[in-house]
């Protein structure tokens, strides 16, 4: 957990959604103890506001001023990559090849990051983040603002698609997200679903 440029623990954590806040459960790697996060969003999951409490579970804090450490985390979306060159090299869809790979819209527009990690807040794994939403505009798999993406110039997933979504490893375009194949190289989307948690 980080607080402005200081960690303040370091370990695991899964957050977990409740009705009014979220809570995230974890272990600090360097003591073994177990913490638990108490932590909110103003601005629609872009960053978290939360506060450390060395309990093993929520149900176990007795005083809410008890919490031994303050935190912010922010969301950044990485800046756009300089255009893609006229041939791209292609990559292997085996998911080890393609982790950490980020997504970019023909626009620009930062579309996520392939990673097995599904809790990742730009993973296109997340079904409840930007990026892996169907009622989010920044993720491949929406449903909103397109009458249908199986027709639109820009959706991953049409075979009519002029502009497809572009995947980059290491600020290098590597090949098109399309089911379209006119578009070479490519990366069907759907063979990324063993990847990214998908079925």
């Amino acid at each position: 957990m980080l607080q402005g440029t200081v960690v303040v623990d370091v370990g695991r954590f899964e957050v977990q959604s409740t009705e009014t806040v979220f809570v995230a459960f974890g272990q600090s790697t360097t003591l073994g103890s177990r913490f638990v996060a108490i932590m909110d969003t103003l601005d629609a999951g872009r960053s978290f506001l939360g506060i450390l409490y060395d309990v093993d579970s929520p149900e176990k804090i007795r005083d809410p001023d008890s919490w031994y450490a303050g935190f912010e985390v922010s969301v950044s979306v990485p800046a756009p990559p300089p255009p893609p060159p006229a041939l791209l090299p292609g990559i292997s869809t085996a998911c080890a090849a393609v982790e950490g790979a980020v997504i970019f819209a023909d626009d620009g527009t930062f579309l996520g990051r392939i990673t097995s990690n599904t809790f990742a807040a730009d993973s296109i794994g997340n079904p409840f983040g930007r990026h892996g939403g169907e009622f989010s505009s920044t993720s491949i798999f929406t449903r909103v603002g397109q009458v249908d993406s199986e027709f639109s110039a820009t959706s991953a997933f049409s075979e009519f698609a002029t502009r497809p979504p572009i995947i980059f490893l290491n600020n290098r375009a590597i090949a098109f997200l399309t089911v379209n194949p006119t578009r070479t190289p490519l990366i069907d989307p759907r063979a990324l679903f063993p990847c990214i948690g998908r079925r």
